[in-house]
């Protein structure tokens, strides 16, 4: 599952670009690929994080959220802020 979090336009803040990426580069069949939009149904998104394996992302307020539920998470920083967090995070 992919997890869209910025749903921006421009080329760093527009993740649907980047699940097309993924998904072509890596040839996931489109049955075996889905969003897990958190804007469709929130509990749902909740509820389906907290079962997750784990969470890899790029995008710190995944890291917080999945991280919060106690979900093992591995991150990809493409910014710095999310290395600091993580290393905020590990402290506490």
């Amino acid at each position: 599952m992919y997890v869209p979090v910025a749903k921006g336009k421009g080329e760093y803040y527009d993740d649907m670009r980047y699940a097309h990426q993924i998904q072509k580069k890596a040839e996931i069949k489109d049955q075996r690929f889905s969003i897990l939009d958190r804007e469709d149904d929130f509990n749902y998104f909740i509820k389906t994080l907290s079962q997750a394996s784990i969470v890899i992302s790029s995008r710190l307020h995944l890291f917080l959220i999945a991280d919060f539920l106690g979900v093992p998470t591995k991150v990809y920083p493409y910014q710095k802020k999310i290395l600091k967090m993580q290393n905020v995070v590990k402290q506490i």
